[in-house]
C-alpha cells in the first residue's frame, strides 16, 4: 500500500500510536485537538483496512525474559533454491524473524537464545545443516554484543527527515539529498 493518501491528521495519529498503541480514541483526539474520537476511530479503521496499520503489539525487552542473546544468520542461496533455505530458517523455533534482503538471493534470520550453551548448541546444529544444504552457497552467523538502538522495528512516521544533532545537515530519506 502506498501512503500517498495520508494527510497531516493521519500522520499525527500514527505518531501517537507508534509511541503508545494503548491510547484510546478519546485520548488521541484530545492530544491532537480539533478532532473527535469518532473521527479518530474512523481514520484508524481506514488505516487498518488499507494496510497502513498492520497490527498492534507489545514490544518486549528480551533481556528480562531469559532470551537475551540475539544473533543473526545471513545466507546466500543458490539460484532457484531460495525457498528451501527460507523454509529451513522459518522452521527453527528460536529464530523470530526471517528477511529477504537486497543482493543475490540473500536472507537474514534474527534469533534469540536464552543462554550461551543453548546458543552454542543451536549454532553448531545450524552450521552443520547449512553447510550440508545444497541450496546454501554461503552463510555467516553473528552474535550481537551491544545494541545501540532498538525501537522495536517501528518506522518514525514523522516528516521523513533525518536530523543530525551536530551541525545543520538535514537529509531527506526519500532521495538521499542533504540540504
Amino acid at each position: 500500500m502506498q501512503n500517498t493518501g495520508l494527510d497531516e491528521l493521519d500522520h499525527k495519529i500514527l505518531q501517537l500510536i507508534k509511541d503508545n498503541a494503548r491510547l484510546s480514541y478519546s485520548e488521541i483526539a484530545d492530544r491532537i485537538g480539533g478532532i473527535t474520537r469518532v473521527s479518530v476511530r474512523n481514520r484508524m479503521k481506514a488505516l487498518e483496512e488499507n494496510g497502513v496499520i498492520r497490527g498492534y503489539r507489545t514490544i518486549i525487552d528480551t533481556s528480562g525474559t531469559g532470551h537475551a542473546i540475539k544473533f543473526f544468520i545471513e545466507t546466500k542461496s543458490k539460484r532457484g533454491m531460495y525457498a528451501e533455505v527460507v523454509d529451513f530458517l522459518t522452521s527453527i523455533d528460536i529464530i523470530r524473524e526471517v528477511h529477504t534482503i537486497s543482493g543475490q538471493c540473500k536472507i537474514i534470520a534474527v534469533g534469540y537464545a536464552p543462554d550461551p550453551a543453548t546458543l552454542h548448541g543451536y549454532a553448531h546444529r545450524m552450521f552443520k545443516i547449512l553447510d550440508e544444504m545444497e541450496a546454501v552457497e554461503e552463510f555467516s552467523f553473528d552474535q550481537v554484543t551491544i545494541t545501540h538502538k532498538d525501537d522495536g522495528g517501528i518506522y518514525d512516521v514523522g516528516n521523513g527527515k533525518i536530523q543530525q544533532d551536530e551541525g545543520n545537515t538535514k537529509q531527506d530519506r526519500r532521495n538521499g539529498t542533504a540540504r
